[in-house]
């Protein structure tokens, strides 16, 4: 039997000490998926309905701007993940591009947009990404 632990929406926001508290021991014995976003924001906060988001969650609050923040500029998350995966304790994830709940739900094809944004995190993680995770899991058409 195979066992994955998949940690979503690593971003710019995410604190590197969070994940090293919580994964720094099961990572020598199971590597950490972590599932990337490459360019969290860039939401269109003019026409934002709060139902799209938890209200339980203070954290989200971060996201919800018209700036996007690259993953590369959290020095230390990017520093520490590269690590850990050089090490075989992770392996890195596209989760979505800005990480719109609907991102995936319109009805037009991705193909081009998820190519060039998994070119990212492989460039600045140097290492090949391979699996991608939707927001929440959501494809296809929403209703």
């Amino acid at each position: 039997m195979k066992f994955a632990i998949r940690d979503d929406d690593i971003s710019y926001h995410t604190d590197v000490n969070i994940l090293k508290y919580l994964y720094e021991d099961i990572s020598k014995v199971c590597p950490i998926s972590f599932s990337c976003i490459p360019y969290v924001g860039g939401y269109d906060i003019e026409n934002f309905t709060p139902d799209k988001w938890s209200q339980f969650d203070v954290q989200w609050i971060k996201w919800q701007t018209s700036e996007i923040y690259p993953i590369d500029k959290n020095k230390e998350l990017v520093t520490s993940l590269r690590e850990w995966c050089d090490n075989d304790r992770a392996s890195i994830m596209l989760h979505g591009i800005h990480h719109d709940l609907f991102e995936f739900t319109q009805d037009k094809d991705f193909t081009d947009e998820i190519k060039e944004a998994k070119k990212y995190p492989e460039n600045i993680f140097k290492r090949r990404v391979c699996v991608a995770s939707p927001p929440n899991n959501s494809l296809g058409i929403s209703a």
